[in-house]
């Protein structure tokens, strides 16, 4: 992989890796019940890179209970181990550990409400805890309810196209437990993890009287459009607009308003899969000021790509290749505070897939 990272020299890293990635999942269906369980796990291990190395381990079971065709009840219990030392850019003021462990409950109501249609509504309960620091330990309880609806639109002698809507609510309340500190969490710069990462992108915490203990709670309004179409029988093309709004409901400093849009295209023939996202996203901070002598509200602007090319040689052994990148602006001077620094960073890999067979 070849990383560049705004906080050195813009100095570029390389060297080769090894990626070992296993998934299990064993089935028992009885009548209209179904149990589930499911294992993952992933490795990736750098020769020189050792920072860059990383674990991934998770395991769930998991129960569905089918009433009728148009109709059915799911529930998941998912654990999460995430070991790295990786870390993200220069944004910063406190590095603190990537690792984590995780636990997540869900349950999901299926139905059909009309033709064509899946409607789905998602109530989910998360615990994560942080590795712990010579210094302290964040973590955070959190639950959330999502709604999404996917429409079919049928073409006649082509692939149907597809509008998803979705809406969710979330809260997160972090705690930082035993000592006194500032904190600082950024932007996921792990690509495998990104989804997730909502996390405190920068948090001076406020310690109680007579508590060692810090505290917020934030809380996730969000609301998104998808569209997916087939341009030929083998380009897929999706494109979607997201407004989301954090709340930081104690501190009420941290809160902010978000616009994302973005577009991917999938392309696959014979033995050729290529897949392409762009993603664009305005942030504005609704309290939190730049250091600006005019006193504008902070604002970043963020670019996201993600591309990869596979070939198939054989049935087991397939050559890719991905690019990466991650690029963030503010509003703020260059010469400004050293928090919510811009930055870019970068992941390019080259490489061959070994897939075992089954049995």
């Amino acid at each position: 992989p070849l990383r560049t990272d705004t906080t050195s020299t813009h100095a570029i890293q390389s060297g080769l890796f090894q990626q070992l990635g296993f998934a299990s999942t064993v089935k028992q269906i009885i009548n209209t019940h179904q149990l589930s369980w499911t294992t993952k796990g992933k490795i990736d291990h750098f020769w020189q890179l050792t920072a860059a190395n990383l674990q991934r381990w998770e395991t769930g079971l998991g129960y569905q209970y089918q009433w009728d065709k148009r109709k059915s009840l799911r529930w998941q219990l998912k654990y999460l181990f995430y070991q790295t030392n990786r870390q993200d850019n220069g944004t910063a003021v406190i590095t603190i550990p990537t690792a984590y462990q995780k636990w997540n409950s869900r349950l999901a109501y299926q139905w059909q409400p009309f033709k064509y249609n899946r409607s789905i509504f998602k109530a989910a309960w998360t615990k994560r805890i942080y590795a712990a620091t010579a210094n302290d330990q964040l973590r955070y309880w959190g639950f959330e309810g999502n709604f999404q609806t996917t429409q079919r639109f049928k073409r006649k002698g082509k692939k149907s196209s597809y509008l998803k809507l979705a809406l969710s609510f979330q809260q997160r309340d972090y705690t930082n437990s035993v000592f006194e500190t500032n904190w600082e969490v950024t932007d996921s710069g792990d690509w495998e993890a990104a989804e997730n990462e909502k996390i405190l992108e920068s948090a001076d915490w406020e310690d109680e009287e007579g508590d060692s203990n810090t505290y917020r709670r934030w809380q996730y309004f969000s609301a998104s459009i998808d569209f997916v179409f087939y341009v030929t029988s083998t380009l897929k093309m999706t494109s979607g607009i997201a407004y989301e709004h954090r709340k930081d409901v104690w501190d009420k400093r941290f809160g902010y308003r978000q616009l994302a849009q973005f577009v991917a295209f999938k392309w696959t023939k014979q033995q050729w899969k290529i897949n392409w996202k762009i993603n664009t996203s305005f942030r504005k901070f609704t309290d939190l000021f730049a250091d600006t002598e005019d006193d504008y509200l902070l604002q970043h602007l963020y670019l996201k790509n993600s591309f990869s090319v596979a070939y198939e040689i054989t049935e087991s052994w397939t050559i890719a290749a991905h690019l990466n990148f991650r690029k963030r602006w503010r509003n703020q001077p260059p010469a400004s505070r050293n928090n919510y620094l811009p930055y870019f960073t970068g992941l390019t890999s080259l490489g061959l897939q070994y897939r075992f067979k089954k049995g």
